[in-house]
């Protein structure tokens, strides 16, 4: 299987990984080098040099990070207007959200457990994008990549609960949740427009040969959803 599932997007390169892919991106501030290597992005090399991973903690926070960032920080979502400059988000499950203003030039990377869709992280992102960047919800794309669906992942009443105002399906009286349908409403309700939100529809959990899944393997791997706006605006793959 390929290392990739590439998003097409006119000046920036978009892509969540599978298992194929053999790399444990660090923490923090890093060389790009390794994260090419492994997604056979080399012809890539001259035009980014960094990537950038965050402590991911199951929160609503979102920073605004450069290639100057030397400080590891505890967030679940990242923004920079940076060229050259990767940023990348790890899951086994949970959703993985990618965004992107052409006009703006500005990328964002979010991670979405049942927690973060509880605090409603993507809100917050859009909301930072918009008074930070200038950015037009209706000109934002967004890529949500694969994650567990509801006909995995079942929760206990009290987290359904939280999602009372979503649908979700119950199985002998256990319900099961779609934290990615959950995330693309509200997407819809910070005003992106339909067509620009990509959701790729497969299933961690019924696909775990394929992706990781902590719900259905325990499994310790994580996929990666990483995004970035080279150096130069053409980009020759």
């Amino acid at each position: 299987m390929d290392p990739l599932i590439r998003q097409n997007a006119a000046g920036a390169v978009i892509f969540f990984t599978t298992k194929a892919f053999n790399c444990s991106i660090p923490v923090g501030l890093s060389d790009s080098s390794a994260v090419l290597r492994a997604s056979n992005l080399t012809s890539l090399s001259n035009k980014f040099t960094l990537c950038f991973q965050p402590k991911q903690v199951h929160s609503s926070k979102i920073i605004i990070v450069t290639k100057e960032t030397g400080q590891i920080y505890a967030a679940d979502g990242i923004i920079t207007n940076d060229t050259g400059l990767f940023l990348s988000i790890k899951t086994a499950d949970c959703v993985p959200i990618l965004m992107y203003d052409e006009k703006k030039r500005v990328i964002a990377a979010v991670h979405s457990g049942w927690r973060g869709t509880d605090k409603q992280i993507v809100r917050f992102c859009i909301e930072k994008l918009v008074s930070g960047f200038g950015v037009d919800p209706k000109e934002l794309k967004v890529y949500i990549g694969p994650s567990i669906r509801d006909c995995c992942y079942e929760v206990s009443c009290e987290i359904a609960g939280r999602f009372g105002n979503y649908p979700y399906k119950t199985k002998n009286g256990k319900p099961f949740i779609d934290l990615a349908s959950i995330n693309k409403e509200l997407l819809l309700n910070s005003g992106i427009q339909k067509d620009n939100i990509h959701l790729n529809a497969q299933c961690t959990g019924c696909e775990s040969r394929y992706f990781y899944s902590w719900r259905k393997r325990k499994e310790s791997g994580r996929m990666y959803a990483v995004i970035g706006l080279p150096l130069q605006n053409r980009i020759n793959q």
